[in-house]
């Protein structure tokens, strides 16, 4: 089910993407976000250890809305970079993608390294997430039944405010994806 609702989001998300010419776009932000996602994690820690900011433990805060902020402040970010190095220089888009999306991936390894550096944090895990370990998580009860993982719930959100976004925006997006020029009219 996990997979079924990350596909779905892409997917979805994907052909605006590929019709507008910015398929790298979707493999920049998803890199890009590592520096959020640390600086979420580093924050946890801090918050979590009080006011010394060396008390970062093996073990530290991996809380799931710190995180998704952190991750979506990042996603912002470099859809903002991206535009302003292709507006305000002769930069081409697709090359303000690349430098983009690898400043941010290199600043992110940085600052794990000098300030997370004894946190376990699995890289594989962080970049392209861990199905096999959604079972294990905490799961939501309705009812005293229980009904999904945490990660199936919050993702089945994200999908249906992906699908809801995409059905009352439609025209926009249509008419932007297809005659840029009438979008800005």
């Amino acid at each position: 089910l996990m997979g079924f609702l990350v596909a779905t989001t892409c997917g979805l998300i994907g052909n605006y993407l590929i019709l507008r010419r910015m398929a790298l776009v979707g493999d920049a932000i998803s890199h890009s976000v590592l520096p959020g996602l640390a600086i979420a994690y580093i924050l946890g820690n801090i918050a979590g250890a009080g006011a010394d900011a060396s008390g970062l433990e093996s073990h530290g805060s991996k809380n799931a809305f710190a995180m998704f902020a952190g991750a979506l402040v990042a996603a912002m970010v470099t859809t903002i970079m991206i535009e302003l190095i292709h507006k305000k220089t002769r930069v081409k888009q697709d090359a303000a993608i690349g430098i983009t999306f690898s400043s941010l991936f290199a600043l992110g390894v940085v600052i794990i390294s000098l300030f997370a550096g004894k946190a376990h944090i699995d890289t594989d895990c962080v970049l392209h997430g861990e199905l096999t370990f959604v079972p294990i998580d905490v799961f939501v009860s309705i009812g005293g039944r229980e009904l999904a993982p945490m990660p199936v719930v919050r993702m089945a959100i994200v999908a249906g405010l992906t699908l809801l976004l995409i059905i009352l925006f439609y025209k926009e997006l249509l008419v932007s994806s297809f005659d840029s020029g009438l979008a800005a009219s």
